[in-house]
């Protein structure tokens, strides 16, 4: 089965560095035109699609202004949700596909993949330990992995506390990463509720299951 890329798994201090940004709390996604198979990315905290990976300046602002577009290749008309949970598979990227792309500069690779683990390990502990002192019962459910959809909202909050806490400037970015990431798993966890306990598990590169039915 084709692996589809995840938005956790592309590279956002690349795409920041490149230029691929607008106003701040971006968040970025691919996808592709289903008919020629073209790739875009999509930063869409600000609705713009950029697609030429070399030069950040070629984008459109949709959504907002401008609802329906077009592909720049085959003209294949975009009419419905391209991005997140509820979008049709065809407008999903795999990795083999990005990788073959000239958009494969914006996967993670291994070490990279390791340093975002590893970056997410350091946050969701200093969260945890932070809980430990205002909320144990939820330091212990983030230790058990029981954490509920409203749990990991309090916990994403936390992160953005601390990501402007000057006590914590030193890992400013850090905690700013993971905020953004632990953002877009609420998002798919609050469209799959079933698989809200497994997202923290993910957090901590744990083997995961499915929940057993209440």
């Amino acid at each position: 089965m084709a692996e589809f890329v995840e938005e956790d798994e592309l590279n956002f201090a690349l795409i920041m560095e490149k230029g691929f940004h607008n106003l701040g709390d971006e968040d970025f996604a691919v996808f592709k035109c289903p008919v020629c198979k073209r790739i875009y990315l999509i930063e869409y905290e600000c609705d713009t699609i950029f697609s030429d990976p070399n030069d950040p300046s070629v984008c459109l602002a949709i959504l907002s202004t401008c609802p329906f577009f077009s592909c720049l290749s085959c003209e294949y008309p975009f009419r419905e949700g391209i991005i997140g949970p509820k979008a049709d598979n065809r407008y999903r990227v795999t990795k083999d596909e990005l990788l073959a792309s000239n958009w494969s500069w914006l996967l993670l690779r291994g070490s990279q993949q390791e340093l975002l683990q590893k970056n997410l390990h350091i946050c969701f502990s200093a969260a945890q330990f932070r809980f430990r002192q205002t909320d144990p019962a939820l330091a212990e459910r983030m230790s058990k992995r029981t954490t509920t959809l409203g749990d990991l909202i309090r916990i994403r909050e936390e992160l953005f506390r601390m990501h402007l806490d000057p006590a914590c400037a030193s890992y400013k970015q850090g905690f700013k990463e993971a905020y953004d990431w632990l953002a877009d798993q609420i998002s798919a966890a609050a469209a799959d509720p079933p698989e809200v306990r497994m997202t923290l598990a993910k957090m901590w590169k744990v083997e995961t299951r499915k929940p057993d039915k209440e």
